[in-house]
């Protein structure tokens, strides 16, 4: 069974693309007025909907974050009762933004950096000054469940929110399958509700990209308390993006079904999503002699215009619940998803003077990716005397594979400021072959216990955690890495009053520990799974009108390194990140939301190989991000509004050495929207700007070394037509 729900959804997709003009069709047939709409009684209560329609009737005071958020195993709680930092954004904010793609919204939470172009193949990140997504394998969980949402990027399109929890948490979702430390981003995908949606979009985006999307979604009683929820996202988008001679081909289709009864509960997701673009954005890097060279226009684009980046992903999870009693549930998760990358194109810019002198050349490159995961477990609620306890038991296993070819060209030389272009030079297709396995697997216990009715509340928890990687080389084992770990947590939560928590937690991460080069004396050596730990302390304040949060945390992470005089490799390095964070969302009155945050993290190098470097800042980490956002209603017109938004970030080191970096920069957003009714039909109208000041900046480096492209001013405009 297992492997028929995992693989007929996928063989379906390939061989019979899903064709936008098809989707419609069948969902306007099927939901057309004649045809039977859904109850929308008063009696269906919020725990009566299918299971994520819970936290859209339980917004924060500025509408657009959820109270309720999922935290991995320890279940859908209110921010106040959950002993991390945790944030989250939901559809109305995406919509209000008009994102496109999950990481347009991540980076307005200060504790995220954005590494990766706009215009580039991935979207890449840093949490806590701790990098995630920056390999070939994504780092972003779907549902709570990693390995089954798109690999490189995640479209706003199916997503009803976005939470971000921030530190290690390999324990309430599973270790990371890239070992990123520094938090979890999970996208929480759209269901059905009560109220019956059909919703049809025009969008614009600069220069000249025009799409459409569609939203439909109902839920069905049944009969005897059983419900049957369908939601059907379809997109469709083409054209001329905002940098010079790139054009992008995006089409995206998902569909999420649910079923609920007295005891049993179901719900699948099925998304597909192709990207065909033109002339992508690429990183830079610093030659021997490279400087760091002032940023360039947002528009200038290095890209030979005939290059190309194809992305295909196809992704499928099954999530079931059965009542065993009135207080205890046994769940199962079941999915996985491929990828396939075809892209010829420049591979990375290689700055070799100060004079924005670049050298490059074109790649073949071909990947396939699959990945898998299953896991499940039992929750319980019960008391002990006049002590609840929240108990979940989990055992889950994540798996990829990783099979790749690449060719390269002849190298070319060209420049920041004057690009000049290659005529077409396809190096020759190469054989795909498998390079990585990696299986994850481990099983999770945690205990929410609760004192004094829940004002004071211990959370411990343990994981045992096994890490199975094989590496090949040209499809021929080469390497095989086997080890297990151990890892704990602590969280405390204390509220004085109703509208205050304090909490505290202490916890550990793992990442695959590194093995010993040839050149090291104990060459072949593998080095235990790397151990991260977090100690936080913060508080969270909660006013009819605004969340705040503060926070202080300290995360230190290991890693391998040969020592220059001994030959030993071992786990010699150390970066530790200590930070603050501030957060607010809030509504002082009616007509004004805000959002906002500023986030500073004392970022250095504790240990390193014969002390080189040491005390050093590490590549990526801004030492200060903020920013603010507002929404305001304006009153003398009915349905108008206006909001910005505003993104700021100190500088980036670019070497370990700390003698680059990027100069810190500031973008302004600015938008508005206008709510109406023609012939009785709602209609939503939205104009948005980013970067309106068209600010030159390189935008983030990444943790191996690379610099990206900021964005140009970009105008968004969209038409909504609810029906």
């Amino acid at each position: 069974m297992k492997n028929n729900l995992l693989t007929i959804p996928f063989k379906d997709i390939a061989k019979h693309k899903i064709t936008y003009h098809s989707l419609f069709c069948v969902v306007i047939s099927f939901f057309y007025p004649n045809t039977l709409f859904a109850k929308s009684d008063n009696k269906l209560s919020k725990d009566s909907i299918i299971v994520s329609a819970k936290g859209n009737n339980n917004l924060q005071p500025n509408l657009f974050s959820s109270r309720s958020m999922q935290a991995g195993l320890l279940g859908d709680n209110d921010i106040m009762d959950i002993p991390f930092n945790i944030t989250n954004y939901n559809s109305a904010y995406l919509e209000s933004q008009q994102a496109q793609q999950i990481s347009d919204i991540l980076s307005h939470d200060t504790s995220i950096q954005i590494s990766s172009s706009k215009g580039g193949l991935l979207d890449s990140l840093y949490i806590r000054g701790f990098p995630i997504t920056e390999g070939n394998i994504g780092e972003f969980a779907l549902n709570g469940i990693y390995g089954v949402s798109p690999n490189f990027q995640l479209l706003a399109d199916y997503a009803e929110r976005v939470d971000i929890l921030k530190g290690p948490a390999s324990l309430l979702y599973g270790m990371s399958p890239e070992g990123g430390v520094g938090g979890v981003i999970n996208v929480v995908t759209k269901r059905a509700s009560a109220q019956p949606i059909t919703r049809l979009t025009a969008q614009y985006l600069s220069d000249s990209q025009l799409g459409g999307k569609l939203d439909v979604g109902r839920l069905y009683d049944l009969g005897n308390n059983q419900y049957f929820g369908i939601r059907v996202n379809g997109s469709y988008t083409n054209g001329n993006t905002a940098v010079d001679h790139q054009d992008r081909r995006l089409g995206v289709g998902a569909i999420a079904l649910d079923y609920s009864s007295e005891r049993f509960r179901a719900s699948l997701d099925l998304i597909t999503q192709n990207q065909n673009m033109n002339a992508t954005n690429r990183p830079f890097f610093l030659g021997e002699n490279g400087v760091v060279p002032p940023a360039p226009s947002g528009k200038t684009n290095l890209a030979s215009p005939w290059t190309w980046w194809k992305s295909n992903d196809d992704s499928a999870l099954l999530h079931m619940e059965y009542d065993v009693l009135s207080n205890t549930s046994l769940f199962m998760d079941i999915g996985g998803a491929r990828t396939r990358i075809d892209r010829v194109n420049e591979q990375t810019y290689t700055v070799l003077n100060d004079q924005g002198d670049i050298s490059t050349y074109i790649m073949n490159f071909q990947s396939k990716t699959q990945r898998y995961s299953v896991g499940t477990g039992i929750k319980s609620e019960f008391m002990t005397g006049n002590t609840s306890h929240q108990l979940a038991l989990q055992w889950n296993r994540y798996f990829d594979r990783y099979n790749v070819g690449t060719n390269a060209g002849t190298p070319y030389n060209t420049n920041l400021y004057h690009p000049t272009y290659i005529d077409k030079q396809i190096p020759d297709y190469p054989e795909i072959t498998k390079r990585s396995e990696n299986t994850l697997s481990g099983v999770s216990l945690v205990d929410t216990i609760g004192f004094f009715n829940d004002s004071f509340m211990v959370t411990p928890g343990i994981r045992y955690q096994n890490i199975k990687s094989d590496s090949f080389t040209l499809g021929a084992l080469s390497t095989t890495y086997d080890e297990s770990a151990i890892t704990p947590l602590v969280g405390l939560l204390f509220k004085p009053t109703d509208n205050i928590s304090l909490y505290a937690n202490y916890v550990e991460g793992l990442s695959k520990g590194s093995t010993a080069p040839v050149n090291a004396k104990n060459s072949g050596e593998m080095m235990k799974p790397f151990r991260s730990k977090q100690y936080e302390l913060g508080v969270k304040y909660e006013q009819p009108v605004a969340i705040t949060t503060l926070s202080l945390f300290q995360i230190s992470k290991p890693s391998g390194s040969l020592d220059p005089n001994s030959l030993i490799y071992s786990a010699n390095d150390e970066q530790r990140n200590r930070g603050i964070e501030l957060s607010v969302s809030g509504k002082p009155f009616d007509s004004l939301r805000l959002t906002g945050g500023v986030t500073y993290i004392q970022a250095e190098l504790t240990k390193t190989a014969s002390g080189q470097n040491k005390g050093n800042e590490p590549i990526g980490v801004s030492p200060w991000v903020a920013n603010f956002g507002a929404e305001y209603d304006i009153p003398s017109v009915s349905g108008l509004s206006i909001n910005g938004n505003i993104n700021y970030h100190t500088r980036q080191y670019v070497n370990k050495e700390n003698t680059h970096s990027i100069p810190s920069w500031t973008t302004v957003d600015i938008g508005s929207a206008y709510k109406t009714k023609i012939s009785n039909t709602p209609v939503t109208l939205r104009l948005n700007i980013t970067n309106i000041l068209n600010e030159r900046y390189w935008s983030g480096v990444a943790s191996y070394s690379t610099f990206a492209q900021g964005s140009p001013r970009t105008v968004l405009g969209s038409i909504s037509v609810d029906f």
